[in-house]
């Protein structure tokens, strides 16, 4: 990658919803087959009817924010996982990242859709936002609406969503150290991760076992019923590493849960196998 960091945030040459939009061929290379009346993309509703729709940011390297004009949106989903349903104006999306979205129209005026680039150092585009049609009731085909578009959120230079305020906010910093026989150990919060499995952690905690205190190397974090968590994270380290940590949610909801005897006497056997046998493990090394 370039040291130019001009450079390393290449523009798109156009956005589009569902593959179309037109495009300015002024911009196109001298000589190239480019049409400027490309079609765009339209979305036939009734209004007063509810939709679900999945909004997919498929571009490499852009920051989209998606939106229809006049319309507030409500996320009921991000990649795939259900969410406390929350309304915004716009939904922010990163590269790859998925959102469930319920829309309603409210009259039968007929509308844009749009998808604007956003994040002074995102991949931008030439030609956003992308527009597409949301043609209401028995609009004809050729309407072309006279909305405006949502206002964006502040551009704070950052390739970064905006979901609302969690209930809860964990800082995880993950560091490296020494141990006592010299070799480097990367670290969360300053504890390594050590698995125990003779326990389990969702057995526990059908067991009614919610905290781990004199085993920090476990990294459980117990968020109990918070109905949202933001977690940020920070690597002091030049590298990037792989850790694990084990979060926990609504841990009452896992005692009504039934697991099957064969996983508990599994768990029971192994115990028992490793109190008079020498299993091969890797020590932490991590003084006492």
């Amino acid at each position: 990658m370039s040291t130019n960091a001009t450079l390393q945030t290449q523009p798109t040459d156009n956005t589009l919803i569902n593959g179309r939009m037109p495009y300015n061929c002024t911009r196109a290379p001298s000589g190239s087959d480019c049409s400027p009346n490309a079609p765009f993309s339209k979305f036939r509703v009734q209004a007063g009817k509810t939709y679900k729709l999945r909004a997919i940011n498929a571009g490499a390297g852009s920051l989209l924010g998606f939106s229809i004009d006049n319309h507030e949106l409500t996320i009921v989903a991000n990649d795939f996982v259900d969410i406390e349903p929350y309304k915004t104006t716009m939904v922010i999306l990163g590269a790859g990242q998925r959102s469930d979205l319920i829309f309603t129209p409210k009259t039968n005026e007929s509308v844009w859709m749009r998808a604007q680039s956003l994040g002074r150092g995102c991949s931008r585009s030439f030609d956003s936002p992308a527009r597409a049609l949301v043609l209401v009731n028995n609009a004809s085909e050729s309407t072309i609406p006279v909305t405006t578009s949502w206002p964006p959120p502040p551009d704070d230079g950052q390739c970064a969503n905006t979901p609302p305020d969690p209930s809860v906010t964990y800082d995880l910093t993950i560091n490296s150290i020494f141990n006592e026989t010299g070799h480097r150990l990367f670290v969360m919060n300053g504890s390594p991760f050590q698995a125990n499995y003779n326990h389990p952690i969702l057995l526990l905690a059908d067991q009614k076992n919610y905290s781990y205190p004199f085993d920090p190397q476990w990294n459980v974090v117990n968020f109990d019923t918070n109905s949202s968590i933001r977690v940020n994270i920070w690597n002091n380290n030049s590298a990037p590493h792989g850790l694990s940590a084990t979060y926990m949610e609504r841990p009452l909801d896992i005692t009504e849960l039934e697991f099957p005897p064969d996983v508990q006497q599994t768990c029971t056997d192994w115990n028992a196998y490793t109190n008079e046998n020498v299993v091969d493990q890797i020590d932490s090394g991590v003084k006492e």
